[in-house]
């Protein structure tokens, strides 16, 4: 098995994550074009204005319910159930009323209080009556998106991401269907029974698969649950409403100005945060990671992957910020000057935009520190309490600039505010959290600003010459105008941002490494499978016949790297298997002696005709005998070593170290009758002394994975290829390589 097994294992929890940002991503894209309806709609109008005011309540609620707070109080109750219980049942059946009934309430007391909570938010409305019909639809969200949140956090506990992070497709959904079905109706009302109705879907969605695992429960015991939830509810809690509290200003203060300046705020913070919370999602994708090396006491390692984010989150929120500045009149012009929507309001929806934009780094880097701190959970207060004097900067900006600038002012005080509190969360973070250096981190900052600001001037003159031109075409040639004007400003600066990049175009003219696609079992449906490692027969057969149709041959390691060394490895994919399991011989050989390909089986040669007895947490499986590899290799299957006992060779001592590489060589060759020319480490991990080892044993190759991969023939990268892999998933996987590694089918 190569899949690390720390809960859970890093591969697994990537491709989770991964996946949950591809369905985030089409969340927020359906998100995008609500509001364009919205607009195209109803415009920025006094109508508008009361159905933003009412939709203070979810957008409050759902940071709230879904993602923050909820998550911390329910993911540690679920996860103790399921390690004394094994099941989620008497869990559920203990908290799910506690925490149903409170939510209930306050749905209902919100909708009572309506005509006072729309006075409070909005005082200068011009519709409250509107505001307060909607608010009261509206109210139901409280407990939907508390459910909801419920139900993803127990999904989540049992390893499954996919249907949580389809949620927002299903909000959008309801939302998009009811304004369609509903708006020559009942005007803005039907947005508002939308919002109702999709957090409604964001139940149903995932129901199906939470009753799955609602089984009885297969230990008796205690069922304790643990008090740190409620403790670290409440700090996570203040965080998330003293953040959103930026919202209620926006509110408050647009209710005195000008029918449809609410609206403009909107529509303006909505485009502009597109980038940010793509930037958030790439975050996320390395988050796990970030919290391992917490765990683990990794501090070298968190300190390097948060310095990593921070680079990879500033680059690409400021190349954002340039091209909204540079072109946020053509894009408000292209996305809402549509129907009830105007030139008028075009033009002060770009104003807003281009200050709001300034705020954008503040509001990327404030989610990538608040993680640091409540991964640490030291000071888990800190993030609130830094949110409060950039709170309050917001309203001191707004108010000192709302008599000249009016809704520009309250996006400058937005920026402003989020600015001072990233700045705060910085300077505490190296004594409260991740021990980074404040000053490298201000550095980059630094440079990727003055890269960003170059860029907006380039792109802002490049767009005069371009006016006459229809929005698409300018934006268009506007974003390529300032991607390439950040990257060169950057690679004339020498800075250390856009190392990567220099590396890219070097590797262009470097040998590439051939794709190898990494196996484990190929066999029956496994429920319990938490590495993810098992394939059906039928899906197998399918990817096979696939590389076939594509004029691709796959093959063991050793052939495919003597193809490489003569430069004939175009048309090969390698094959591997890892672990050495039963079913390579009756489930895999069969299939590939039909196709004319072979592959590579890497053996655990202490554990030859006996079970996986390493994987403490998966179910038993029954590994190859001595008959079986011999047969599979008189088929012409090559046989490699995956160590004596599969232990982490970044972990063990010499002797231990000297077993697993050397002592698992030389069992295989008297088994097999010659020795393996290749290794594969065990959890695809590796340290220095380990590889300095598997060449000293006298190895012509080794592997790893892609993400511990080198461009080293001793610790060669490979593609994780499992269930899910169907045509459109296997050829993507071979464009990263390609575009990665310099070589693919």
């Amino acid at each position: 098995m190569t899949a690390t097994k720390t809960a859970p294992a890093t591969g697994m929890v990537v491709r989770a994550t991964a996946l949950a940002s591809v369905l985030l991503v089409l969340g927020t894209a359906l998100g995008l074009v609500r509001d364009l309806l919205l607009a195209r709609f109803f415009g920025a109008t006094a109508q508008t204005d009361a159905f933003l005011v009412a939709w203070t309540v979810p957008e409050t609620a759902s940071p709230l319910l879904i993602e923050g707070a909820m998550a911390f109080l329910m993911v540690p109750i679920f996860v103790r159930a399921l390690a004394t219980r094994g099941s989620l049942r008497d869990a559920v059946a203990t908290t799910l009323p506690r925490i149903v009934l409170p939510l209930a309430l306050s749905a209902a007391l919100i909708a009572l209080a309506a005509p006072v909570l729309v006075r409070l938010l909005a005082p200068g409305l011009a519709d409250p009556a509107l505001a307060t019909q909607s608010m009261r639809v509206t109210a139901v969200t409280v407990l939907m998106f508390g459910i909801a949140g419920y139900v993803a956090a127990a999904l989540r506990s049992t390893h499954v991401f996919g249907w949580p992070a389809a949620i927002y497709i299903a909000y959008n959904v309801g939302i998009l269907g009811a304004m369609v079905l509903l708006h020559e109706q009942i005007g803005v009302l039907s947005a508002a029974i939308g919002v109702a109705l999709g957090s409604v879907l964001m139940v149903v969605v995932q129901a199906p698969a939470f009753l799955r695992r609602l089984a009885p429960a297969e230990r008796l015991g205690r069922l304790d649950l643990p008090r740190i939830g409620l403790l670290a509810f409440v700090p996570i809690a203040a965080y998330t409403l003293t953040r959103h509290a930026q919202v209620f200003v926006e509110r408050i203060l647009g209710s005195q100005l000008s029918a449809g300046t609410i609206s403009q705020l909107n529509y303006a913070q909505k485009v502009a945060q597109v980038p940010m919370m793509l930037s958030v999602v790439m975050a996320t994708v390395t988050f796990p990671m970030l919290a391992r090396s917490i765990v683990t006491g990794d501090e070298a390692g968190s300190r390097e992957r948060l310095r990593r984010d921070l680079q990879a989150v500033g680059a690409m929120v400021l190349v954002a910020t340039a091209f909204l500045v540079a072109y946020a009149e053509p894009l408000v012009r292209l996305l809402f000057e549509h129907g009830a929507f105007t030139r008028a309001d075009t033009t002060t929806t770009a104003h807003i935009m281009r200050v709001y934009a300034l705020g954008l780094l503040g509001q990327a880097l404030t989610v990538v520190f608040a993680r640091s701190y409540f991964s640490h959970g030291r000071s888990i207060w800190y993030p609130a309490v830094a949110m409060a004097p950039g709170l309050a900067a917001t309203v001191l900006v707004s108010v000192v600039l709302i008599g000249r600038w009016h809704a520009v002012a309250i996006a400058a005080g937005n920026a402003a505010g989020i600015t001072l509190t990233a700045g705060l969360l910085l300077a505490g973070v190296r004594e409260r959290a991740t021990a980074v250096s404040v000053r490298a981190v201000l550095g980059s900052v630094a440079r990727l600003a003055v890269m960003a600001g170059g860029a907006a001037a380039v792109g802002w003159l490049a767009g005069r010459l371009i006016l006459d031109q229809p929005p698409m075409v300018q934006l268009i040639a506007g974003g390529l105008v300032v991607v390439v004007a950040f990257i060169l400003i950057g690679l004339a600066l020498g800075a250390e941002e856009t190392r990567p990049l220099a590396r890219l175009v070097r590797r262009m003219g470097a040998p590439g490494v051939p794709p190898v696609f990494m196996y484990h079992s190929v066999g029956g449906r496994d429920d319990h499978d938490p590495y993810r490692i098992t394939v059906s027969p039928t899906r197998f057969a399918k990817q096979m016949a696939w590389l076939a149709r594509r004029g691709l041959r796959g093959a063991a390691t050793r052939e495919l790297l003597d193809a490489a060394d003569r430069g004939r490895a175009a048309r090969l994919v390698g094959l591997t298997f890892d672990d050495g399991y039963a079913d390579f011989a009756t489930e895999v050989v069969p299939v590939l002696i039909r196709r004319g390909f072979t592959a590579t089986v890497f053996v655990v040669a202490g554990n030859v005709g006996g079970h996986n007895d390493w994987d403490s947490d998966g179910r038993p499986r029954r590994l190859m005998s001595a008959d079986d590899i011999r047969a599979v290799g008189q088929a012409g299957m090559e046989i490699g070593s995956h160590g004596y006992r599969h232990r982490h060779l970044s972990e063990v001592d010499t002797e231990t170290l000297d077993a697993e590489i050397v002592h698992s060589r030389d069992t295989l060759a008297r088994m097999y009758g010659a020795p393996p020319a290749g290794f594969c480490y065990p959890y695809g991990e590796f340290s220095e002394p380990a590889l300095a080892a598997v060449r000293a044993a006298g190895y012509d190759y080794a592997v790893a994975t892609r993400q511990s991969g080198r461009r080293d023939r001793h610790a060669l990268p490979r593609i994780y290829v499992g269930e899910s892999d169907g045509p459109l998933r296997l050829r993507a996987k071979l464009l990263r390589h390609r575009l990665i590694w310099g070589a693919g089918g």
